[in-house]
């Protein structure tokens, strides 16, 4: 073969590795995964690994932690308890959609009586009641309880407000069963589903001596619902002041 002929077959294969190379790489950035938020790789404008930047779930770094006001045991009749924990998240922005929690009852020498495992919402600069009803005991009493929160939960960011609820106490009876009627409306421009309704009793001291808890299944805009709280024997004292905390897991609604 001639000289000519020789570099000729030499352009024709670098052209032909040329072409490949190019094919190669288009094919390869057409086909490369795009970064997301669930690909365990910090990418894509994120702050942090699959968390910050256009991902829902937010990275700790900043993130105050939850804060317990207090954990309280309250007898139903011998042998039955209820339990009431205060928390509060004090971050603007952003809640948790599910949360695992354990409530602890012990006795008077610190012993374990039960535990009760839970799940509840965080929304975002909320002050929630988690109320657990119906916890047996047997013969054992418990006198003090606490809440830890379980690790497998995310911060994540919300911008929706609260939806506007309001509640009206209308009565409260001490004679034979306790009963407090209230109202709910519900102020927002769309319905509500699966409405928490915790309250709390307390005494002049600002000392809580009882609570209960229910759940409007369904509450339409511009709707009120009445709703009636009873308890199995009268209290000691009237309660001086009586807090409702109605509860909307914004999760839920429409982002």
């Amino acid at each position: 073969m001639s000289i000519w002929g020789k570099r000729r077959q030499a352009i024709y294969l670098l052209a032909i590795l040329g072409a490949v190379a190019v094919i190669g790489v288009a094919g390869f950035f057409a086909f490369k995964p795009s970064p997301s938020c669930f690909d365990g790789k910090q990418n894509g404008g994120e702050t942090g690994v699959d968390c910050g930047g256009a991902c829902l779930r937010v990275c700790l770094v900043g993130v105050q932690p939850l804060q317990v006001s207090w954990t309280r045991v309250f007898p139903i009749s011998s042998g039955s308890y209820y339990v009431i924990a205060v928390v509060e998240n004090p971050n603007a922005g952003i809640g948790i959609e599910h949360l695992p929690y354990t409530l602890r009852l012990t006795d008077d020498s610190g012993l374990l009586v039960t535990t009760r495992e839970g799940e509840t919402f965080v929304n975002p600069r909320e002050k929630l009641v988690i109320f657990e009803g119906g916890i047996t005991t047997g013969a054992r009493v418990p006198t003090r309880a606490s809440i830890t929160f379980g690790s497998n939960f995310d911060w994540r960011r919300l911008s929706l407000d609260k939806p506007a609820l309001s509640v009206e106490k209308r009565s409260f009876s001490n004679e034979g069963k306790p009963q407090l009627v209230v109202a709910v409306t519900n102020n927002s421009i769309y319905d509500l589903a699966q409405v928490k309704l915790p309250v709390i009793m307390s005494d002049r001291s600002g000392n809580a001596f009882a609570g209960s808890s229910t759940v409007i299944d369904h509450l339409a805009k511009s709707e009120t619902k009445t709703v009636v709280f009873t308890w199995p024997s009268p209290f000691a004292a009237l309660p001086a002041s009586i807090d409702v905390y109605p509860r909307v897991n914004l999760f839920s609604l429409p982002q």
